[in-house]
């Protein structure tokens, strides 16, 4: 199947999380110019063009100033390595080990109040910079609807319609800001595991295919997105790919594959991660399960000493256009 709208098929790129960054609040309470500065030309030395940076509504409201002074040196430093940025101002994924910082299933299940600092903080965001080229477009939240676990059906949905309007409401915020940028999130999964109403409110369908690699499961999943932007007549984005583990040859056939599939079908992508740090599947003895079966997640291009992982120089010549 060939997908239609190939608006950003010529995106090369990585999620980035810096570090020295443990947890989601680090990124910004924590900000050091340097460090983002040294980080950013690994990807750049990797032909990236891209990358997908997250944000917090915790930073946010501790010190809005400071913030949107952060904000703009990260957009300074891609800017001067030739990058553009998708910020993520919210996450819902979380890992059971090492909890990163996510919106709280509660506060998307909890009434909204009429003071909605939520709303406010995306506004106010998204109004700062709704014209900045350096901005590919707004993510408004990473994975949402995370409850396979959760077995009993009614629950489910009781659950994914609250969540439904939570994502909804961000989305009316984002747009009472009239960017020139487009907005989406970041679904992971099957394609029927998110609402429908999420792909209805994105200008663009961002999807996280990783498992199936070695397989034809990875395909599969990537041409039901490909139906579902046909359909809808929206572009396709992959923001997050690349499952990890502990061999580094095993990644390498992982990137090999998984890009492959991406590149063959013209959608850009954001692999994940760029480099090592402090936070979960950035180091080796800090890993998560998105893996093979009987393998562990860990998944940087670029070591703690800077230079690039065995096997994963492949993405160099991935990133090509």
């Amino acid at each position: 199947m060939e997908l239609a709208r190939k608006d950003y098929k010529d995106v090369r790129g990585f999620n980035y999380v810096p570090s020295y960054a443990f947890v989601l609040n680090d990124i910004m309470d924590m900000f050091d110019e340097k460090v983002w500065d040294r980080e950013f030309g690994f990807a750049r030395d990797l032909n990236a063009n891209s990358l997908r940076i997250w944000l917090s509504s915790v930073s946010y409201h501790r010190d809005p100033t400071r913030f949107a002074r952060n904000f703009q040196k990260a957009l300074c430093l891609a800017e001067r390595h030739d990058l553009t940025i998708m910020p993520t101002l919210y996450n819902r994924w979380v890992d059971a080990n090492y909890p990163f910082g996510q919106l709280d299933l509660a506060h998307v299940l909890a009434p909204q109040p009429p003071h909605n600092e939520h709303a406010k903080y995306v506004t106010q965001l998204v109004s700062a910079f709704r014209s900045d080229p350096r901005i590919i477009m707004w993510d408004m939240c990473n994975e949402p609807y995370g409850y396979s676990y959760i077995r009993e059906s009614g629950i489910k949905q009781e659950f994914k319609k609250r969540e439904t309007a939570f994502m909804k409401m961000l989305f009316e915020a984002a747009r009472d800001a009239q960017p020139s940028q487009p907005l989406t999130l970041g679904t992971s999964g099957p394609v029927e595991h998110n609402d429908r109403e999420t792909y209805d409110l994105a200008d663009v369908i961002c999807f996280h295919p990783y498992p199936g690699w070695w397989n034809d499961e990875y395909e599969r999943e990537t041409v039901s997105y490909i139906d579902l932007a046909n359909r809808m007549d929206k572009p396709l984005l992959c923001s997050e790919t690349c499952q990890g583990s502990l061999d580094d040859r095993v990644r390498q056939e992982c990137i090999k594959s998984s890009i492959g599939v991406l590149r063959n079908r013209g959608i850009g992508w954001y692999a994940w991660q760029l480099c090592a740090g402090e936070m979960v599947s950035a180091r080796r003895d800090r890993t998560d399960n998105n893996a093979k079966p009987g393998d562990r997640g860990y998944m940087c291009f670029v070591l703690e000493d800077g230079t690039i992982r065995p096997g994963h120089e492949i993405i160099r010549e991935l990133n090509k256009l």
